[in-house]
């Protein structure tokens, strides 16, 4: 199973995606992995994903490492805590 980490700091509006490397058993930038992933454009990094999420998933769905139909989804974002 293909497992991709996506990172979103929306205050920044830049987006980081990793997948996992069974053999080193760490997680690795996806520009690493992939060459010839569109995940590596700089528009995908620098969007604002929860507006745009059906057509980030139908990339990323295409982008993936593996043939595999099923895959695993960790979303990260950083939020600030507001204090009074």
């Amino acid at each position: 199973m293909t497992q991709i980490k996506i990172k979103s700091n929306p205050y920044n509006r830049e987006i980081s995606y990793q997948t996992f490397d069974a053999a080193t058993e760490d997680w690795i930038d996806i520009k690493q992995s992939d060459e010839k992933s569109r995940l590596r454009e700089t528009d995908s990094e620098r969007f604002f994903y929860l507006l745009r999420l059906r057509k980030f998933l139908a990339l990323l769905s295409k982008n993936t490492m593996s043939e595999e139909k099923k895959y695993n989804y960790y979303l990260k974002e950083l939020r600030t805590s507001m204090l009074k």
